[in-house]
């Protein structure tokens, strides 16, 4: 459920919002790389980087959402 708002209000107008029920779905669903992924973007996005790597570095090596999250990073890094 928070997923779900998280990610529906994922704009710039609303980041810090959604962030929030971000990591709120993080902390009830930690395995989830789906809500880690959208959360790094978020950070992504608003130019913190830092924080979108320690994010996407939170994605399971099991998850689907793994070469994602890499992938991400490497954007970031760059």
């Amino acid at each position: 459920m928070f997923y779900g708002l998280g990610a529906a209000i994922g704009t710039e107008e609303g980041a810090a919002l959604a962030a929030g029920y971000l990591q709120l779905a993080h902390y009830l669903d930690a395995k989830n790389g789906l809500v880690d992924l959208a959360l790094g973007d978020i950070f992504q996005r608003g130019e913190q980087c830092e924080k979108a790597i320690e994010v996407f570095g939170r994605v399971p090596e099991t998850s689907s959402m793994f070469r994602d999250a890499a992938i991400q990073t490497g954007i970031c890094l760059d």
